[in-house]
Parts: C-alpha cells; sequence; structure tokens
C-alpha cells in the first residue's frame, strides 16, 4: 500500500528543494463507488495478497495520495484482520518513535544504516522523497562525519549511506597513517 515519491528540481534548476507535489484528496464517497472488498479472512497469505493488489488497483485508479492510502485501505479490514491491525498500531507507533529518535551515537555506521532501513518502514509517510530520506539519515550521524557528508549535499538516500561510508573509510585510512607515522 505504500510506494515512495521522488524528488523533482524546481522550475529554477535549484536541485536542493524538491518540489511538494500533493495529490488531490478523494472523498470516502469516491473511495467506496469503487466498490473495494473488505477484508476478514485470518491466516490466508493467498487471499492477503489478491485483497492487497485490488485495494492497490483502486487506489492508482483514484490517484489516492499516500498519506491516505492506510486510512482508507485500515477502514476495509473487519473482524479478525480489524483485531490484528488495531493489535499491531501500538508497535507501529513505537516504531516510528524509535526512527524519529534514531542517532548514530555509540553505533557503528553499518549499525545505523541497517537499523534506520530498518525503522523507516514503519513510517514511509513522514520522509517521502529522496532528498528528505537523505536528510533524515544524515542528521542522526555523528557530528563529524554528519557535517562532512552534508558538505556533500546527497540527492538520495543510497548516495547519502555511499558518501558516508566512504568518508569513515578515508578517515580510518588517514587515522592509520598517521599512527604509522607517529609510530
Amino acid at each position: 500500500m505504500v510506494s515512495n515519491q521522488r524528488s523533482n528540481a524546481s522550475p529554477s534548476g535549484d536541485t536542493t528543494t524538491p518540489l511538494q507535489e500533493k495529490a488531490p484528496s478523494v472523498s470516502y464517497q469516491q473511495f467506496m463507488t469503487m466498490q473495494p472488498p473488505v477484508f476478514t479472512e485470518k491466516g490466508n497469505p493467498d487471499k492477503a495478497k489478491e485483497w492487497i493488489e485490488e485495494v492497490e488497483r483502486i487506489f492508482g485508479l483514484l490517484k489516492m495520495p499516500e498519506e491516505d492510502k492506510v486510512n482508507y485501505g485500515s477502514y476495509l479490514l473487519k473482524g479478525d484482520a480489524k483485531n490484528w491491525w488495531q493489535s499491531t498500531s501500538e508497535i507501529r507507533d513505537k516504531k516510528m518513535q524509535q526512527f524519529l529518535d534514531l542517532q548514530q551515537n555509540q553505533l557503528s555506521l553499518e549499525e545505523y544504516i541497517t537499523k534506520y532501513r530498518h525503522l523507516e518502514v514503519y513510517c514511509p509517510h513522514l520522509y517521502t522523497t529522496d532528498q528528505a530520506r537523505a536528510g533524515k539519515l544524515v542528521r542522526g550521524l555523528r557530528d563529524g562525519l554528519r557535517s562532512k557528508v552534508l558538505t556533500s549535499r546527497p540527492c538520495d538516500l543510497d548516495e547519502a549511506v555511499t558518501m558516508a561510508r566512504c568518508i569513515e573509510e578515508d578517515c580510518a585510512r588517514s587515522q592509520k597513517d598517521h599512527h604509522k607515522k607517529a609510530g
């Protein structure tokens, strides 16, 4: 039910500030006229997959804004499926807060990147552009590494990760060379 929007350069050619393309909202009546299927199955992954595909198709036809998909989709859950969804709400909220609070601190860079990517899936609606996702990752880096990656101005998450890795490797190599010369 979720996909990431990609950033666009502004008309002036400035790539630092992505345009926010806001999809028009879809009313409840518009959504329901498409006769979306209700999901009540318990423990049936094939039925769940079919339901998700059908609801995604309706979202696509209506050009449903990302921020509305979860609300509209979860409304179609009934019975055991609704109970399951409500019980996972608390878990999703905790994971989202962990993502918002995530900082590298004492984690290695690889541990931080892994944790970032794991937690990011719980809140794709918070950082919807490539540049915003990269910015969130960079802001959580340790001070020295953060400032160096920031000056590189990464455009997307993969570029930010690559830059952080390269800068960290370069710093480690420099320290190693310094210790060889000093020793």
